[in-house]
């Protein structure tokens, strides 16, 4: 895997010898892009609880990774603990959303998704995935205008033909609403409009880096290709992923996601 072996290592340190928990969360988070449960994460996540016990982040940044790695039950158990103790947090809502998906329960995943779609700043950059979530329906229906008007709304530089970092709470969250819009637009007939994001989304991804852990949407380049149609490229970038370390919110972003609907028949299509 292409997450650093140093850097982690130095992460692991560095968190046993503050025991701050913000540096803990980090090692989850890196050995969670990782694809890795290890004794030392499962430790730092003991770790962290002892911290500060009242905290939702440990069990929610873990029900994701559990997630991710196709443990839906330990997800869910991990998804609820994190709830309790803060019933806004909103990865842990996610996780929710997203095992309700996984049981084919959609119009329950709509109801969480939709509070995660609030501009509220507890929500983090889960927006965008949130976002999908309840265009889903939406979309299928041929509801094209109801959903663009949604996005140009809560994501104003969209209106520009621009990747909406300033709107977003993160560069995730920026570049997957972009791509969503453009999916919208192909689908509605609007190409024009659709090559303009794919084209400010292209721009915007040089300066981001797509890597398994900071800033950038990791599977920007795949769903870019794929929108235009480019499928051997897809695969390529995907590979590229994979080779990065990629694996966080791998699920989320990619077996949930319809624009990449034409690449789940590859056998190349897998966790990397």
């Amino acid at each position: 895997m292409a997450v650093s072996t140093r850097w982690k290592e130095h992460s692991i340190a560095s968190a046993r010898l503050t025991r701050r928990a913000p540096a803990i969360c980090g090692v989850l988070g890196i050995s969670r892009s990782a694809g890795e449960i290890s004794s030392r994460p499962s430790g730092l996540g003991s770790d962290y609880a002892k911290v500060d016990p009242a905290d939702s982040e440990a069990p929610s940044g873990t029900s994701l990774h559990y997630f991710d790695l196709g443990d839906v039950v330990t997800a869910k158990y991990l998804s609820e603990v994190a709830l309790k103790l803060d019933p806004r947090a909103p990865l842990a809502k996610l996780v929710a959303a997203l095992i309700h998906l996984d049981r084919n329960e959609e119009a329950k995943a709509i109801e969480i998704a939709r509070e995660l779609t609030q501009p509220d700043a507890m929500n983090r950059g889960n927006r965008g995935i949130a976002q999908r979530i309840t265009a889903a329906p939406k979309l299928a229906a041929g509801h094209y205008e109801e959903i663009i008007a949604r996005y140009l709304t809560s994501y104003p530089n969209l209106r520009d033909g621009k990747v909406p970092i300033e709107d977003a709470f993160d560069t995730e969250e920026a570049f997957v609403v972009a791509l969503s819009l453009a999916s919208v637009y192909l689908q509605a007939g609007e190409e024009a409009k659709a090559e303009t994001l794919l084209s400010a989304a292209e721009s915007e991804m040089a300066y981001w880096p797509q890597a398994a852990w900071g800033p950038g949407y990791e599977f920007a380049k795949v769903e870019l290709h794929v929108l235009r149609g480019e499928q051997e490229k897809a695969l390529a970038a995907l590979r590229e992923s994979a080779a990065n370390g990629t694996r966080f919110k791998w699920r989320a972003h990619l077996l949930y996601n319809p624009n990449l609907e034409s690449l789940r028949d590859d056998p190349e299509f897998q966790p990397p």
